[in-house]
């Protein structure tokens, strides 16, 4: 197992086809490496481990297989075990490999095809996948996402999330910086924003549990619309649905209130149904 004595954060450079990567960032002044063959007694996969390449060279770690010719059948498959510093960098690209990266990291990138990705804390997100699902419990900075039929869970945003999406439900928790959206079919669910919203989608479903401040913007075909708006905070609202129900539960009045948050609320949609509510405290 390679180990690598470190001055502090790292940049981390992986790179296999298919697979399992587990990353732990914590507290420590070295990185270790171990990769083995996910099957030790299939010969592709012991041989992609003994051709992996793992180098440490001016504070970046390069951890790469061979480019390999196209095959019909089963790509070989590796298991990476990688322990780093907290607050090191992340950049990993794979067919179909699945990450776990638990602890504190810095900015994480992800290229993936089919692999699922699961990440407890990172500075930064940037994930381009196709049908994998990605789930992330903390961003303290902004979250860059595309995805063609996978699944996302953000729990917790504090910079700005832009995400596009077709057909994968998209679960945003809270988001503090605002968050752009693009949804062809994929539902869309944000828990709370604490600044502007703006959301398209064609027939996704689309959820704003509450939100206290800012604009929210939501343009849909056929989806319909929940917006809670949060309790002392003042809503202006520019709805219409040419074929769907419109419902507000909020009181109205002639002009907002000269103290307390104020938010705007416009929504269009052609047959979708749309609810403006109280949210919950």
């Amino acid at each position: 197992m390679p180990a690598f004595p470190t001055s502090g954060p790292v940049t981390l450079h992986v790179k296999f086809p298919a697979g399992d990567l587990d990353i732990t960032a914590t507290q420590r002044e070295d990185a270790v490496v171990e990769v083995r063959p996910a099957n030790p007694s299939r010969s592709a996969d012991v041989q992609l481990a003994a051709d992996t390449r793992v180098e440490y060279v001016n504070g970046t770690i390069h951890v790469e297989t061979p480019e390999r010719p196209l095959s019909m059948g089963r790509s070989p498959r590796l298991e990476v075990l990688i322990g780093l510093p907290e607050g090191s960098r992340v950049d990993f690209k794979t067919a179909s490999a699945d990450a776990r990266m638990a602890g504190p990291l810095g900015e994480v990138s992800v290229r993936t095809a089919s692999g699922d990705t699961r990440i407890s804390h990172c500075a930064t997100l940037d994930v381009n996948t196709a049908s994998g699902d990605v789930i992330c419990d903390v961003t303290g900075g902004d979250v860059r996402l595309k995805s063609s039929s996978g699944d996302i869970r953000l729990r917790e945003v504090y910079g700005k999330a832009e995400i596009v999406t077709a057909s994968g439900d998209l679960d945003l928790g809270v988001v503090g910086g605002g968050a752009t959206v693009k949804s062809a079919s994929g539902n869309v669910r944000i828990g709370g924003a604490g600044e502007s919203v703006q959301v398209k989608g064609a027939s996704a479903d689309v959820t704003v549990e509450s939100i206290t401040a800012g604009a929210v913007s939501v343009t849909t075909a056929s989806g319909d619309v929940r917006i809670g708006v949060a309790a002392g905070t003042s809503a202006w609202l520019d709805v219409s649905s040419l074929s769907g129900r419109v419902a507000s539960s909020l009181e109205q009045s002639d002009r907002p209130a000269d103290d307390g948050a104020k938010a705007e609320i416009h929504v269009r949609t052609l047959s979708g149904d749309i609810s403006i509510i109280r949210a919950h405290a």
